[in-house]
Order: C-alpha cells, then sequence, then structure tokens
C-alpha cells in the first residue's frame, strides 16, 4: 500500500497535469472538444471533468471496475489503462 506522501504526490501530479491540459483550451478546436467532454460526464465534478479530460480526451464513458462488471456486463480488457477521478466528500455542514 503506499504511503500518504506517495499519494499526496500522485494527487499533485495528477492535478498539476489536468491544469496544464486545461490551459490548452485556447484552441478553438481543443475547447469544442473539452466541451464535449463537459457534456458526457455532466453528473461529475469540474475538477473531475477535468482529470478525466487531462487522462483521456477522447473518453465516452467512465466506470470502477466492478460497475462495468454488474451495470454494464462487460468486462476490463487484461493491462486496460484506468482513467483516475478524485473520490467525492460528503460531509454533514451541520450537527
Amino acid at each position: 500500500m503506499p504511503s500518504k506522501a506517495d499519494v499526496k504526490a500522485w494527487k499533485a501530479q495528477l492535478f498539476a497535469q489536468a491544469e496544464q491540459q486545461i490551459l490548452k483550451l485556447t484552441d478553438s478546436d481543443q475547447f469544442k472538444k473539452y466541451l464535449n467532454t463537459l457534456a458526457k460526464f455532466h453528473q461529475y465534478s469540474a475538477r473531475n471533468i477535468d482529470l478525466i479530460y487531462a487522462q483521456n480526451p477522447q473518453a465516452t464513458q467512465v466506470a470502477g471496475f466492478k460497475q462495468w462488471q454488474t451495470d454494464f456486463n462487460r468486462t476490463v480488457n487484461k493491462g486496460a489503462k484506468s482513467i483516475r477521478i478524485a473520490a467525492p466528500i460528503i460531509k454533514k455542514l451541520t450537527p
């Protein structure tokens, strides 16, 4: 299991990569591709959409390993690369 420092460094690298991709959106065609990604993944947060776009701009569907098997009746190809997203943090704001 990776240490907390390793996870923190990995997250920082992933978010930096996403930020670099977003900065490239000054080109009209790139911006259109980004808007298509926004439309496909409207149920995700803006941060996660940025992460999805940075890792695979052509992504059409994002799901967990088990969800592919149970909800979509699909198998994940051996050696397939995953798309990492940030887990939602749900907090109760009032006691």
